[in-house]
């Protein structure tokens, strides 16, 4: 450890009474020895230097000849104040540690930002400050050691730099500070700033940021370019952009950039989109693509919530190889578009995750997700948990659009409710597939309006509202070597509800299975739908009523004679069971004429007994209308 000096000062003189000529004065001894003990006067201390660092015989400092204790070096590691004794009379003075320091003045600092650093042993010169973006690096051939240099392209990798954007009010004072009036002036500086450097990250702070033209995230048309532009908030309901309702968008990507939006949440109304993507004009550096391995993560879109806005929350053209993962969407008119443009470029290879959207308080003719191509191909993209929720009063609702060439899509683990049309594909669009987990159909609603070629349709669960009357597929494709695939599809048709479907073109119609109350038409059960096997209860009256889409086994006991009126939505080929009891002897009769029954000689209804059951198989021909009863069998239990 360092040793502490002590002595040499004005208050080390011993000074020491003495008698001359009778009179009492004080004098300065000279020459006077000491030893050196602690503060405690308890122990006495070795290892006593010269201020020089030369050992002291004895371990005795000696006075000057003025009386003054020169400067020496207590021991190694001591601390504190020692004791000076005397070695002729034990008198003891307490000596304190100099201070060696040397102040260093005001005037050696000229400019914010300048350093202070040792250039040698005891010696402290300034270092000017560097130019922005410069960092401080050791040099050995400097003077100071240190000096500030610009960063080197390439190297070492390190984080990507950080601008601080703080919002009006937010108490934060960042790189850039925004007074609440067209912030997006700060914001694009910032942004400004990275992309003339290697990129990075602006960061925005809790805050509401008011926006009176488009924040402007763009790259350079150049897709050889290697370089990533951040814009990040602190979460969408901390971090909000409000954006004007007479400009084009809030944030817009283009010219190729590789941007990423990450938690924040924008406000939008009238014609403003939430988001653009805008596709680049050069050839061919740009590649026509507005934005490629981008993203758009943890953000929500606000509308009016009141079907006044036309905009789009993301209205993303050529987008490429992105990822859009938990955006929200509430109170818009439109969701998210995914167009093409161009028609040498398809963009696409995207994958849209767990996103929401809930338009269920937006106007007429709205869409949740859409797919346009306009020009080129929007294709090669997967849309896994992705939710939404229409307006059950606006008409021409769309949850999945496709239109233009659209192709090669992927649906997975999908919600839809309340829309007109849950999915509708163009006559130029093929190969999307569909796979829906659950559908709420309203009245009116069309689950799958198909003009395209070589799409499938699955459906977890397709619930029909009471008294609603539904499409379950509508189906136009043309292109009889590509037909579209509805199934497997389960439907539950509620009380009063009736289910209908359009296949007369090429579809090929497989595994749909059906049940509750309402009415599914025939047309829907074929060739292969299949009816849950169950018992219905019919109602006892003078002319017993059958809908044959409900069941295959149907049961009723008579209390008098009674007439089996012609099954209802019967299918070719159908086949059910009639189970008849009686509490007497009572003889059914079986309707007969158009769409009504023929009896075989051999199941010829006879008259009832108390506790017996008859039971007749029938099964329907539909180029004879007619419910031919093939047998009769009697049981008593």
């Amino acid at each position: 450890m360092a040793r502490l000096t002590y002595g040499g000062g004005a208050n080390d003189i011993i000074v020491t009474d003495a008698t001359i000529n009778g009179t009492l004065v004080a004098a300065l001894p000279s020459a006077q020895t000491f030893s050196v003990w602690n503060l405690a006067n308890s122990v006495q201390l070795t290892s006593i230097l010269s201020e020089a660092g030369a050992a002291l015989p004895s371990n005795l400092v000696t006075s000057s000849s003025v009386g003054q204790i020169p400067v020496f070096q207590g021991p190694d590691g001591y601390t504190g104040p020692l004791r000076l004794r005397h070695t002729g009379t034990s008198v003891s003075w307490i000596l304190e540690p100099r201070d060696t320091s040397t102040p260093v003045s005001l005037t050696t600092i000229d400019a914010k930002g300048d350093l202070l650093v040792g250039t040698a042993a005891d010696t402290i010169a300034r270092v000017a400050v560097g130019s922005n973006g410069q960092v401080l690096a050791a040099n050995s051939a400097l003077t100071a050691g240190v000096g500030w240099v610009t960063p080197a392209a390439g190297g070492t990798a390190t984080l990507p730099n950080t601008l601080v954007v703080a919002a009006n009010g937010s108490g934060i004072t960042g790189d850039y500070q925004c007074d609440g009036t067209a912030d997006e002036v700060q914001i694009n500086q910032a942004l400004t700033a990275l992309r003339g450097g290697a990129g990075g990250t602006v960061l925005l702070t809790a805050g509401t940021y008011n926006l009176a033209a488009p924040i402007l995230i763009e790259g350079f048309d150049d897709v050889n370019i290697e370089q990533d532009l951040y814009l990040r908030g602190q979460g969408p309901t901390n971090t909000t952009l409000d954006v004007a309702s007479g400009i084009s968008c809030g944030i817009r990507l283009g010219r190729s950039v590789r941007a990423h939006v990450w938690d924040l949440g924008l406000e939008t109304a009238g014609a403003s989109d939430g988001i653009q993507a805008v596709a680049s004009a050069v050839v061919p550096a740009g590649g026509y693509r507005s934005a490629w391995l981008s993203s758009i993560m943890r953000v929500q879109v606000i509308g009016p919530f009141d079907g006044t806005d036309t905009g789009w929350a993301l209205d993303l053209d050529n987008m490429f190889r992105a990822t859009i993962q938990d955006v929200e969407v509430n109170g818009t008119t439109n969701g998210m578009r995914f167009s093409s443009s161009n028609s040498a470029f398809n963009p696409g290879d995207m994958t849209v995750n767990r996103c929401f959207v809930d338009i269920g308080n937006g106007g007429n003719n709205g869409a949740a997700y859409h797919f346009d191509s306009v020009a080129g191909q929007v294709n090669q993209m997967a849309m896994i948990t992705c939710h939404s929720i229409g307006n059950p009063a606006a008409t021409g609702t769309v949850a999945w659009k496709f239109t233009g060439g659209s192709a090669h899509m992927r649906l997975m683990n999908c919600n839809v409710e309340q829309f007109a049309t849950t999915a509708q594909v163009g006559s130029s669009a093929y190969d999307i597939d569909l796979d829906f987990v659950h559908v709420t159909m309203r009245n009116g609603s069309t689950l799958a309006d198909l003009d395209g070629y070589g799409c499938r349709v699955r459906c977890g669960l397709a619930y029909v509202e009471p008294a609603a009357t539904i499409t379950l597929v509508d189906d136009d494709n043309g292109y009889n070597l590509k037909p579209n695939v509805f199934g497997p599809v389960d439907v539950y048709a509620d009380t009063g509800s009736t289910v209908n479907a359009d296949t007369a073109d090429t579809l090929v119609l497989r595994d749909v299975t059906y049940d509750g109350p309402g009415t599914v038409a025939a047309v829907v059960k074929q060739p292969t739908a299949v009816q849950p096997t169950k018992v219905v209860n019919l109602t006892d009256a003078a002319t017993i009523a059958t809908n044959a889409s409900l069941g295959d086994t149907f049961r009723v006991t008579i209390t008098a004679a009674r007439t089996f009126g012609a099954p209802t939505n019967p299918t070719d080929g159908q086949r059910i069971l009639y189970e008849v009891g009686a509490n007497g002897a009572y003889t059914p009769v079986f309707a007969t004429g158009a769409g009504a029954f023929v009896v075989s000689s051999g199941a010829a209804p006879a008259a009832t007994a108390a506790g017996s059951f008859d039971t007749f198989d029938c099964v329907y021909s539909a180029p004879a209308n007619r419910w031919r009863v093939l047998t009769r069998t009697r049981t008593t239990a």
